[in-house]
């Protein structure tokens, strides 16, 4: 019986792909190689070895996006122009500046013109990348939402993942001594292991103190690290479930439009490996790890020729490539347990819809507890001006009595 259900689910998988169509591409991907956030070494020196300053996109990273543009084009050169056109694509990115220029860099891949060269001797021509401000951006910037914040610290320090943390504890403390960093903690041990991370991936020697030891036990504690950011559905919601309404809401807008008037065909996001995880984890498919730079997200909208238009014979497949040195463009896809393959974007609405949420709905659950907050602290002060002001009339009251009798 399972053999029959397994052939079956083969056949109709394969009549699904022999009938099908590609009609759009979401792609979420992480900025490339950069400079660490900070130095924990006191030699001065060693910010000479980040020429383009701490936190930026290094050449490697440039490369490495350059690459996945190119993969880009192989993988989808049926779908998208060779000639970028305004209407088939919308690059999005996050406002800083290695998402912004890791999105140019894909995006000279993507569109590497080998014939019509506009400046003479660069085969490059440039192509609109939109951001809005890093402090309005909710939808890609997930820690702005509060009550993740809440959420995230009540599991760091949770039954599950609690006596995981403390088996480290004295790397933290070695470290703090070293570091003259006393409010180091497992919530944010992450900052000293990307700075090493980075120097040795750039071969930059650490200091003495730093050993082999300690960057492994680091490393252990980052992998915990990316377990409780996306564990359970409320953190998974919390994270990435106002970009997945959104991706879903596109979604639909795109199959309700006849196929003769859908114009765009790829919409790209340029983000972090937190937008990379947080969507994957409101989705289904996240794989607990970190994404490595240049990994990309990819949701594909494929449209089954032999039926009417309609959410039940439009289906999704999902794809990651989180490796740089992926040459090949036929990676597994991801199957989302629930839904199966081919997964019909029904079905896939319905699966996902618990775990995404709206503008209105993130207003209200990312900020009423700091707002329960700022209301108890008002209310409080209100309340302690009353109680002085009454004392105060009392205080007069008695005082003119006294006089009275006196």
């Amino acid at each position: 019986m399972i053999l029959v259900l397994f052939l079956l689910g083969l056949q109709i998988s394969g009549y699904y792909s022999e009938n099908a169509t590609l009609i759009h591409v979401h792609a979420i991907f992480r900025h490339g190689d950069r400079a660490p956030l900070q130095l924990l070494s006191e030699d001065s020196n060693k910010i000479k070895l980040w020429p383009y300053g701490l936190g930026e996109l290094t050449e490697i990273g440039i490369n490495q996006h350059f690459q996945l543009g190119q993969w880009l084009r192989k993988r989808y050169f049926n779908l998208l122009n060779e000639k970028y056109n305004n209407t088939e694509i919308l690059i999005r990115s996050t406002d800083y500046d290695r998402t912004l220029m890791s999105a140019a860099s894909n995006l000279a891949g993507l569109y590497f013109d080998r014939e019509n060269i506009i400046i003479p001797g660069i085969r490059w021509r440039p192509i609109p990348i939109h951001t809005i401000p890093q402090k309005f951006d909710v939808i890609m910037l997930q820690d702005d939402c509060e009550n993740y914040k809440i959420k995230k610290h009540e599991m760091f320090n949770s039954k599950r993942f609690r006596p995981l943390l403390e088996k480290y504890q004295s790397t933290i403390d070695f470290i703090r001594n070293h570091t003259n960093l006393p409010q180091l903690n497992f919530e944010n041990l992450w900052e000293i292991y990307d700075v090493l991370f980075c120097e040795k991936v750039h071969n930059i020697s650490w200091d003495k103190w730093i050993t082999n030891e300690i960057f492994y036990n680091l490393t252990q504690m980052n992998k915990i690290d990316w377990q409780i950011m996306y564990y359970g559905e409320e953190l998974q919601r919390l994270s990435g479930g106002l970009l997945l309404h959104k991706i879903t809401e596109q979604l639909k807008n795109i199959t309700h439009t006849p196929s003769n008037k859908r114009n765009e065909k790829f919409r790209m996001y340029s983000g972090h490996d937190t937008d990379v995880a947080a969507l994957m984890s409101a989705i289904g498919v996240y794989e607990e790890i970190q994404p490595s730079y240049a990994a990309c997200f990819l949701i594909e909208l494929w449209e089954n020729s032999k039926f009417n238009n309609s959410l039940d014979n439009i289906y999704i497949k999902m794809y990651l490539r989180n490796n740089t040195e992926q040459k090949s463009t036929d990676i597994p896809e991801l199957i989302l347990k629930q839904c199966g393959s081919p997964c019909s974007l029904s079905n896939f609405i319905k699966i996902v819809k618990p775990r995404t949420m709206t503008m209105k709905q993130y207003k209200i659950e990312c900020f009423t507890k700091k707002y329960e907050s700022i209301i108890f602290d008002i209310s409080l002060i209100i309340a302690i001006l009353i109680l002085f002001i009454i004392m105060f009339f009392i205080y007069m009251k008695i005082r003119r009595t006294k006089k009275i009798y006196s």
